[in-house]
């Protein structure tokens, strides 16, 4: 059996990146499997895959990349453009999964989505997973015009897609993608693969907070340092690091003036490597996420395994990963208020951080796998079992 993977981009390898990998290493395994082909615009490196697969890294995967022949029209007509390539590819091989979103190959396939691509513009802005209000968002008729021009571009057929086998990676995103008329849908949350994430018995706490992520306007880094500022205010002894990349210079230096100006005390560390990344996090007493509807959050789960606590925005797929109210807010205020009680309350912390710890078996590779596995089965009838 020939298998098909695409992927629009491994340029920065994020979560959605590590699910596409981790996937194609699975399948790389099974006997049944002749050969994976991973068909993306930039493909990643040998460092990349062994960072973010270690001993699940396989050899076995290709890669084909289709480089954009123009870099206008915008990210969503590029990579419309981009399905449509894969579409004409998809006749060669016996099995095609995509894991980047919905996907028409033309014929039954397996997509696991972090948000969908294809809903309606009214219902992406609703959940704030397009960031822009404009007046496709606003009028049914220029939606409609709009998903037809990109649906023509895409090579897509007219909703095929929401016959595909779905996985996708929160409760929540399940609700939404129900919402938008998805079927056969499954919740399988992305898996960790380090296993040092657990051993955090010997390590000191500091007083410091920590946030991961790009340092961007859709993961609200100046958002986040207004939190913090008003916490500085209340406890100054603790101290804010920030690991992600920068990919816009002009919001970068926004967030550095910022930071400047007010005097805080913020680190920002760019292009942290992995261990020293979870030696922060071990070191962190909180982790925080100011993001609203944020799908998942693998960081939230490295930081939950890591005994740190999260401290997250009160909607989206963040809701289904807290252990307790507390962690969670959705203004400045209640997260001073639930900050206080706390640092005011060492059982309640020792609590969260041993039942975020309990949690590890949901979100583990063998979870990731099984429901791989069993959307395998749905798929081609058959039992596929290591």
């Amino acid at each position: 059996m020939r298998v098909l993977i695409s992927h629009y981009s491994f340029q920065t390898v994020g979560g959605a990146e590590r699910v596409g990998l981790l996937m194609a290493s699975r399948l790389a395994d099974y006997p049944e499997v002749s050969s994976v082909t991973i068909v993306t615009r930039n493909k990643p490196g040998q460092k990349q895959l062994y960072q973010v697969l270690g001993k699940e890294y396989s050899k076995s995967i290709d890669f084909i990349e289709l480089p954009a022949k123009q870099n206008w029209g915008g990210m969503l007509i590029n990579v419309g453009r981009f399905h449509r390539d894969v579409h004409t590819m998809a006749s060669r091989y016996d099995l095609c999964v995509s894991t980047y979103n919905e996907q028409d190959f033309g014929k039954p396939a397996i997509q696991y989505v972090h948000h969908p691509l294809f809903a309606s513009r009214s219902l992406l802005s609703k959940y704030q997973i397009i960031g822009s209000i404009n007046i496709a968002d606003k009028h049914p008729i220029f939606e409609w015009v709009f998903n037809r021009i990109l649906r023509r571009i895409s090579g897509a057929s007219d909703r095929s897609w929401l016959e595909n086998i779905t996985l996708t990676n929160s409760h929540f995103m399940k609700s939404v993608l129900e919402e938008a008329g998805y079927k056969k849908i499954s919740v399988v949350y992305p898996g960790l693969i380090d296993d040092e994430l657990h051993s955090v018995g010997d390590i000191t706490k500091k007083r410091q907070i920590c946030a991961i992520g790009r340092i961007s306007p859709d993961k609200y880094t100046l958002e986040l340092l207004s939190h913090f500022e008003s916490l500085h205010q209340k406890f100054p002894d603790y101290k804010l690091i920030v690991c992600g990349l920068a990919e816009n210079d002009s919001y970068l230096a926004e967030v550095e003036q910022r930071i400047k100006e007010k005097d805080l005390p913020v680190e920002l560390k760019l292009n942290v490597g992995r261990a020293e990344l979870i030696q922060i996090l071990q070191e962190s007493v909180y982790y925080i996420n100011p993001k609203p509807f944020e799908h998942f959050g693998i960081a939230t789960v490295e930081a939950m395994m890591c005994g740190t606590i999260p401290l997250l925005h009160k909607s989206g797929g963040s809701i289904e990963l807290a252990v307790d109210d507390v962690q969670l807010f959705e203004d400045t205020a209640t997260l001073v208020e639930n900050f206080r009680s706390l640092e005011d309350n060492n059982a309640l912390r020792s609590t969260i951080i041993s039942k975020g710890q309990n949690r590890k078996d949901e979100f583990n590779l063998r979870a990731f796998y099984t429901g791989l596995d069993t959307a395998l089965k749905n798929y081609l009838g058959t039992t596929w079992v290591k």
